[in-house]
This record gives C-alpha cells, sequence and structure tokens, in this order.
C-alpha cells in the first residue's frame, strides 16, 4: 500500500468532514485545534451518545479504531455529544475495545465553536 495516498485520503476526510454555522463551514481540521490531547477509554462511555439510526454494517466494519473521536463536553465535564467517530464507538464497543478519544471543551472553546455546539 503506497503510504502517501493512504495519507492524502485520510486529510481529504479531515478536510470533507465539517459543520456549517449557516455562514462558514468549520473543518474537523479546524476543530481538532481546539481539543485535548487524546486519551484511552472504555467505548462503553459514550455509547449514551451515540444517534439511534441504523447503521451499514460496512461503514462500521471498515471504521479505523487507530484515529480518535472527537467529543464534546459541557461546563460540567459532562459528554455532550460525539462530533466525530460514531462508527468507531460502534465497533469498538461490539468488539470490546477502547476508543482514542480528543476532547472538545465547550467551556474553553472559541465563541463560534460554542455557538455551533452548545445545546444548552
Amino acid at each position: 500500500m503506497n503510504i502517501a495516498i493512504v495519507t492524502r485520503s485520510i486529510m481529504d476526510n479531515i478536510k470533507d468532514t465539517y459543520w456549517t454555522d449557516g455562514i462558514r463551514n468549520i473543518s474537523l481540521l479546524e476543530i481538532l485545534e481546539h481539543t485535548s490531547a487524546e486519551e484511552v477509554m472504555d467505548a462503553r462511555s459514550f455509547e449514551a451518545l451515540l444517534i439511534r439510526v441504523e447503521r451499514q454494517e460496512e461503514r462500521i466494519s471498515k471504521a479505523d479504531l487507530s484515529y480518535p473521536i472527537v467529543v464534546s463536553v459541557c461546563k460540567d465535564g459532562k459528554y455532550a455529544q460525539i462530533l466525530d467517530g460514531q462508527h468507531r464507538v460502534v465497533k469498538a464497543i461490539r468488539g470490546n475495545e477502547t476508543v482514542k478519544v480528543k476532547f472538545l471543551n465547550l467551556d474553553t472553546a472559541p465563541k463560534y465553536l460554542k455557538d455551533l455546539f452548545n445545546n444548552d
């Protein structure tokens, strides 16, 4: 496998994952600039945050657990939502594995990210 192609593909996926506030697109890469250091945790810690939808088995099986999920955290330290990595969480839970996690603390995040992700 060609490493350059894999790296380019990963970077393309990061750039192609974005949210919009109605004015501009905010990429996953931009959000990652404001997240915590990576931690390893039990995937079941995030089970309650999973969006309850039918998932494509192929996407779950192809989910790469070597990449961290991104979870927003409220003022009280409570996990708010999985911003990126729903399929990785499902795969890890099924396999009784841990996940790498990066947290976006909404208390300390820039205002535009607070406005976008704060569900208060």
